[in-house]
């Protein structure tokens, strides 16, 4: 409470690993941004190679405190991927110092209600730690005056539209007062707070305490597992940058194809044409597992993690009907099944410029079968676009922006004419792509790229990894 974090980094770089992050601290008036490093306890830092997990302490000195968190220890468990590109699993654990009722009388579990305000049940619970707590993701910071009353302001972003402009600030102030000696109004179990505010949509307002302090300091988990509300771990080599695929529309060969706009979730790797050729002839294509959300797919059939490349075999290339075929062998390469399956045949279908694959399937070779059966079809289950596609758009409507007809200069120049632009080039790739037989969804995909790219101008609109 109180308290926003970021920039959070776990560095093995030095000889006792250390916990970083950034620290955004609301004050009375103003925010302050601190860095904060705290190395693990020397001893209690701990490394289990066969499984690639971490596991240490940070014991929290009184003297360098975090925020107004009265944080006594920090365990942290920590499992990498098997190439160290990303942090799998794991946790943070935060152990809180107890609070004493003479320090913070109104710390401890309290259910709030607010009578008068449809429905009468409607109600909240929150906890009180130093005086600090959160309610739909604000926060708030409880003070006691010399009178023994708590009072606190509402922050700027829950102020109901009362009418009052003049003074948008509300500040809360109870009733009575609290007894710093644990005693008095507030301090049992069961007893109410009654609280008046300054504004008159909110007059009254109930508390009603449900625990006290010592009762409410359990230790905090936050877990570190990649997934699609909460950034990843990925390991940072500052003089690495991530290569950025590049555009190719004559064949597949140099193009890399995606799924849900991320390159390394499952995209589909063409080596150029003057790469080493395989035993087809043709460069070597493979899958890519490197994007962190993998990590939350399942495992080989032996326990193994998932490559983080698989290679494909008994490759093919139409080049009239612009068809790839080939084979995931997992079975053959890595000794095991995946989901049962010891083999994948894929079949693409790219349309004539390579900025999508418009149809084929994936038909996979169960562990005891003989024959395969139909596992996904591209244009509906696997959606792909090539992830260099922002690239194309813009040499598209670079080279339309260089060859404005008279038409266009007699536009408004800044929205009729660009609109007018943009709306000839789109009807146009939307007529191809209908033209190519490509899906709905494939469609969807390639029109929500363009327009993020020349309409709202966006940068990196495929993650890369």
């Amino acid at each position: 409470p109180g308290l926003m974090v970021s920039d959070v980094c776990f560095d093995f770089s030095h000889h006792t690993p250390q916990l970083r992050f950034t620290m955004q601290q609301s004050l009375a008036s103003e925010s302050e941004s601190v860095l904060k490093i705290l190395e693990f306890t020397r001893g209690k830092a701990h490394f289990h190679s066969k499984s690639c997990t971490f596991h240490g302490e940070i014991t929290v000195h009184p003297c360098n405190p975090i925020g107004h968190h009265r944080i006594e220890s920090i365990l942290v468990m920590l499992q990498f991927s098997r190439d160290f590109r990303f942090i799998a699993d794991g946790y943070i654990e935060e152990t809180l110092q107890a609070t004493s009722p003479q320090e913070f009388p109104m710390d401890g579990t309290w259910k709030v209600t607010w009578p008068g305000h449809q429905p009468d049940t409607f109600s909240a619970s929150i906890t009180l730690y130093a005086h600090h707590f959160s309610l739909y993701g604000l926060h708030y910071d409880v003070k006691v005056g010399e009178d023994g009353v708590p009072y606190f302001s509402w922050p700027a972003d829950v102020i109901p539209d009362d009418g009052n402009q003049q003074n948008p600030s509300v500040v809360q102030t109870a009733t009575g007062p609290i007894d710093r000696a644990g005693v008095g109004q507030g301090a049992n179990i069961g007893d109410v707070v009654e609280w008046t505010t300054t504004n008159r949509d909110f007059g009254r307002i109930v508390w009603c305490r449900m625990q006290r302090s010592a009762q409410a300091q359990t230790p905090r988990l936050t877990f570190v597992t990649p997934s699609q509300s909460l950034a990843a771990f990925e390991r940072v080599v500052s003089t690495v940058e991530p290569s950025r695929p590049k555009y190719h529309s004559a064949a597949p060969w140099g193009n890399t194809f995606c799924q849900g706009l991320r390159v390394g979730l499952a995209s589909y790797h063409f080596g150029a044409a003057s790469d080493d050729q395989d035993a087809g002839g043709l460069p070597p294509v493979h899958i890519s597992y490197e994007h962190p959300f993998t990590s939350q797919w399942p495992s080989l059939d032996n326990g193994s993690p998932v490559p983080s490349q698989v290679p494909f075999h008994n490759t093919s290339w139409d080049p009239a009907e612009r068809v790839f075929r080939g084979d995931i062998c997992w079975q053959q390469d890595y000794g095991t099944t995946w989901q049962s399956c010891r083999r994948w045949s894929y079949e693409m279908q790219f349309d004539k410029d390579f900025t999508c694959i418009v149809s084929g399937q994936v038909k996979s070779l169960l562990e005891h079968a003989t024959e395969t059966t139909d596992m996904s079809s591209f244009g509906t289950d696997l959606v792909y676009v090539n992830a260099a596609i922002e690239e194309h758009f813009r040499q598209l409507w670079g080279a339309m922006n260089n060859d404005v007809s008279n038409e266009d200069n007699n536009d408004d120049p800044v929205d009729g004419g660009m609109s007018h632009r943009f709306s000839r080039l789109y009807r146009g790739l939307r007529s191809q792509w209908e033209a190519e037989n490509a899906s709905h969804q494939t469609i969807m995909m390639l029109t929500s790229v363009c327009m993020k790219t020349l309409i709202d101008g966006g940068e990196d609109v495929i993650e890369l990894r």
